[in-house]
């Protein structure tokens, strides 16, 4: 990995953990973190995982709200990194979570697929007068 790459990826990290997207373990400080965060496109996210070198082999899946694993991936020994784009266009609304685990325990994040309600159509309204308005005129 080049050391621009390196920086990069430890500013990304750096940045995520300040908002609150990087999800990480309280008990061990040497434990694997996880960034997730939206990508450009609609309905679609970065995941990222560092995961230390003592670490074995990490597995990723995406499940559903009814258990079923939509994505299986493996983050082998060797590799520490790994960045993963998830594309949830062709999913249900629902609650989806995202889950990785490792020897050290299990790491989640969930992300929620939801189709706004649609805005009812409100036609155009307008007045218009019939007659000229008429004008009275008190004469005192």
């Amino acid at each position: 990995m080049s050391t621009q790459t390196a920086k990069t990826k430890a500013f990304l990290f750096a940045l995520l953990f300040g908002f609150g997207l990087i999800a990480r373990a309280q008990s061990a400080p040497e434990n694997v973190q996880m960034a997730v965060f939206p990508a450009r496109e609609p309905l679609t996210f970065w995941l990222i995982i560092d995961k230390p070198e003592t670490e074995k082999n990490a597995r990723i899946e995406l499940v559903n709200d009814s258990k079923q694993r939509l994505y299986i991936g493996m983050l082998s020994k060797k590799k520490q990194q790994i960045s993963q784009l998830f594309n949830l266009s062709d999913v249900n609304d629902g609650v989806y979570t995202l889950r990785i685990v490792t020897q050290s325990g299990t790491y989640e994040k969930s992300v929620t697929v939801k189709t706004p309600a649609p805005v009812p159509q409100q036609t155009q309204r307008t007045i218009t007068f019939d007659q000229p308005i008429k004008v009275a005129y008190n004469a005192e």
